[in-house]
């Protein structure tokens, strides 16, 4: 069981556990305004709506997952938290979401799925969509199956989801993922082919001299003007100073739902 400030997680049997990179989406992803809905992709144990229910206070949000152990993990620790009602676990695939939106979607849901999503997925449904999405494309699977679902893109590629989230975000919505920066120009190329254009983004690195290893990504749907812009400038996170201890950056961002202990060691406590 990891305990944060507000609520507690448990990732015993979830693909998805709790780790660095969901943490960083979920403090890094950033609507223009205040999302009033909110979809997380691939939820996994479901830290990553969690940690967004603690920062939109009035945000409903929908995780789903297409493992269905996952899905109870995540309905098991929405219940204990303190935002219970404004949270819900779905199986299904995010190809499933956006074929369905409109009617009544073919989702196995949590027992106390919120109101707004009762009676089916509307098309422009979420304000904002996060996914911490399976990136492994040509690397050694696992054996197991449920984690090879989790880890590698043969359910879920990258032009699958640019193009499925674009049609259940509303105008002027948001989406964030977080993905290796070595796949930072295919993630731009098939973002721009597929109608996205870069708000803005964060490098992950381990030190101020290390190369970035993650990126967190804010897309908008394309406009015509947006279309041609200069890429922006990307915001530098460094998770660790030079003398190795938690930089003060990603102390300050993590602070409100860590429980931190000391940041010359171990840091934040689980």
């Amino acid at each position: 069981m990891f305990s944060f400030k507000q609520f507690t997680v448990s990732d015993q049997g979830a693909t998805m556990k709790v780790g660095t990179d969901a943490v960083l989406l979920a403090t890094l992803a950033s609507p223009d305004k205040p999302p009033a809905s909110i979809l997380d992709v691939g939820t996994g144990c479901g830290v990553i709506a969690l940690i967004l229910a603690q920062r939109f206070e009035h945000a409903q949000i929908m995780a789903i997952d297409i493992d269905g152990p996952s899905v109870h993990i995540a309905s098991e620790n929405f219940e204990r938290s303190p935002w219970s009602q404004r949270l819900s676990a779905h199986q299904c695939s995010l190809q499933q979401l956006a074929r369905n939106s409109g009617d009544n979607a073919n989702t196995t849901t949590s027992e106390h799925a919120h109101p707004r999503f009762a009676n089916g997925i509307p098309s422009s449904s979420f304000d904002m969509i996060v996914s911490n999405p399976p990136y492994f494309s040509h690397s050694l699977k696992n054996d197991d199956p449920r984690k090879r679902l989790a880890r590698h893109d043969d359910q879920l590629p990258l032009e699958a989801l640019f193009a499925d989230t674009r049609q259940l975000l509303k105008p002027g919505g948001t989406l964030s993922l977080i993905l290796p920066f070595e796949q930072h120009d295919h993630t731009l190329q098939t973002a721009q082919i597929l109608g996205w254009t870069l708000h803005h983004w964060t490098t992950i690195h381990n030190q101020p001299s290390s190369p970035a290893k993650r990126a967190v990504y804010n897309f908008v749907v394309q406009s015509d003007r947006a279309s041609s812009e200069v890429l922006p400038t990307p915001h530098a996170l460094h998770m660790r100073d030079a003398d190795n201890r938690y930089s003060e950056a990603y102390y300050q961002l993590t602070s409100p739902y860590y429980l931190w202990r000391d940041r010359a060691k171990d840091g934040h406590t689980d």
